[in-house]
């Protein structure tokens, strides 16, 4: 332990995980990151290598979920602890203007056993006898189960037919391998704008797929906020995602359509229409009216639509600013896994930061998780977020990628540069009234994509307003 001990120091933060998987794999423990501070003006000598002037290690155990009352309890994999949090954790502090890292607090008392989790019961499978089918119509699987002894030595010939088990297990209990629909993309994804204008062009959604192409951008989703979707009919946004799903063919773009907003019934059509259409994944909102209160009235909403498409990928976008629905989102994945064999991930888009990173590291980071805040992306990248869907993707794409960029390169005070001078230009643009009129308009002044006026009910900017956002806009160049 002579690694984490007060005291203690580390040249950088990558030693400083370095020797924490030393640790944790001498230990049988795993921590997680609970706080972290990054480095501020006050360690301006600091180098770069050190990310953080002060971060808080604390036991997986120990960030349990906090539940309202009703919710149901999230199971703590296979292992039997306390109700209670567990204590153990490390606080690390930058120390003397930026020399090391420093272990200045320690409690290694853990409340529940540092055991190995052991691998799960081979299953047998007996051969398939004729059963009648189910008055449900339902597939079930038979499995027989040999429960074991303390003495491993018995053979199953040794059981006692009592202690033989036949299990029958439906399939929302446990999904087929072969039937799990698996997502690959990672990178960013421009939520475009939709184009009312009659008058516009034919080929403008395609020139739209090459500009962000040119730029980086890899993928597009449509129909979401930017794009109006709730603002447009069931038909009106088939045949959006048609355009896009004919465009995207040509520039090999990853083609995401948010199908929620609506009533069910309108949901379900658009997820099938979707599926038809050969887009690459879903987006759903929670249900607008009757909206779910905890985890399990959201999966089973998801269940419903995930069924609607079960050969696509759906992921859901948590955004309570928009929805007024915020369950929490580690506690959802943890839940949904193996019941739903579509379901891949989810778009966060939230000032809870912590919360984000306790979706990406949930069931050991088995699903994909989408940022969606600009004035976090820093942290986010540095917390392990790989992936983006921002509106700003479409004015400002190369300041993301060149935040990523400096990330992935350690250069935390030039990914901090970067960020302020995008959220200035952000900002200039974020004071003119309603965000989806003024990023058109935005959109228009900095790129060759004229997307048009924003749809009733959202009010335009005057005249007046474009000619000022133009000239501020043009200010921020030369600063």
């Amino acid at each position: 332990m002579e690694h984490f001990e007060i005291g203690a120091c580390f040249k950088s933060y990558n030693e400083l995980m370095d020797k924490l998987k030393e640790y944790c794999n001498s230990t049988n423990t795993k921590f997680t990151t609970k706080d972290s501070r990054l480095i501020t003006d006050e360690f301006a000598t600091a180098k770069e290598s050190f990310v953080y002037s002060e971060l808080k290690l604390i036991c997986v155990f120990g960030r349990q979920t906090k539940f309202k009352t009703g919710d149901r309890k999230r199971k703590m994999r296979n292992l039997k602890i306390k109700k209670t949090e567990c204590p153990a954790y490390f606080r690390i502090r930058l120390i003397h203007s930026g020399v090391a890292l420093q272990v200045v607090a320690l409690n290694i008392n853990h409340n529940h056993p540092l055991e190995k989790f052991e691998e799960k019961p081979q299953i047998e499978e007996i051969p398939k006898t004729k059963r009648k089918k189910l008055s449900n119509e339902k597939q079930v699987s038979s499995l027989k189960l040999e429960i074991k002894s303390e003495d491993d030595s018995l053979s199953s010939d040794d059981v006692q037919a009592s202690e033989l088990i036949e299990v029958f297990i439906e399939p929302d209990e446990a999904i087929n391998p072969e039937t799990r629909v698996e997502f690959s993309f990672r990178g960013f994804c421009a939520p475009v704008f939709t184009v009312f204008e009659e008058k516009s062009p034919n080929d403008l959604i395609d020139k739209y797929a090459e500009y962000l192409l040119f730029n980086g951008i890899q993928g597009v989703l449509v129909n979401d906020a930017m794009g109006e979707g709730m603002s447009m009919s069931v038909s009106e946004r088939k045949l959006v995602t048609e355009r896009w799903a004919k465009a995207v063919k040509a520039t090999d773009q990853h083609l995401m359509v948010q199908i929620g907003g609506c009533p069910l019934p309108d949901v379900l059509e658009l997820t099938e229409h979707a599926e038809n259409n050969g887009v690459d994944s879903l987006l759903c909102l929670p249900e607008m009216f009757f909206k779910p209160s905890n985890s399990k009235q959201l999966i089973d909403y998801l269940t419903i639509v995930c069924e609607a498409a079960p050969k696509t990928p759906v992921l859901y976008h948590h955004i309570p600013a928009y929805t007024g629905v915020n369950i929490n989102m580690a506690q959802v994945l943890d839940e949904v896994s193996e019941k739903i064999p579509n379901f891949c991930g989810l778009v966060y888009t939230s000032n809870d930061l912590e919360g984000g990173v306790a979706a990406l590291e949930a069931r050991e980071k088995k699903y994909v998780v989408f940022f969606g805040e600009e004035k976090l992306l820093t942290g986010a990248f540095l917390m392990g977020f790989d992936s983006a869907i921002l509106p700003s993707l479409n004015m400002f794409p190369q300041y993301i990628m060149d935040i990523s960029h400096a990330i992935k390169k350690s250069k935390i005070s030039e990914a901090r540069k970067i960020q302020e001078e995008l959220l200035t230009r952000c900002s200039v643009i974020n004071k003119f009234g309603s965000l989806v009129p003024a990023m058109k308009v935005a959109m228009n002044i900095l790129s060759p994509v004229n997307v048009g006026l924003a749809r009733s009910p959202l009010k335009n900017l005057t005249d007046d307003e474009m000619s000022e956002l133009e000239q501020k806009l043009e200010d921020c160049k030369s600063k």
